[in-house]
């Protein structure tokens, strides 16, 4: 919940904008080699696979925006 003073600001995710997210979150590091995929065939936003490429490889569908608050 925003606090005083404070604004939302949405942005929906895309493949420019969903690696320095992730990379925000922790999610993968800066570094990282990382594979994004747009899905299509959906019915509604945008639908991103991304894949490390790492030694312990992992795969995550994303479908979500990203939310943060502004002063």
């Amino acid at each position: 919940m925003a606090r005083k003073g404070e604004k939302l600001i949405l942005e929906l995710l895309n493949e420019v904008s969903v690696l320095p997210y992730l990379v925000e979150q922790g999610v993968v590091t800066a570094g990282e080699k990382v594979i994004i995929e747009i899905l299509t065939g959906g019915v509604s936003n945008t639908v991103l696979a991304v894949t490390t490429n790492d030694r312990n490889s992992h795969r995550w569908c994303i479908k979500y925006c990203a939310c943060s608050y502004n002063k």
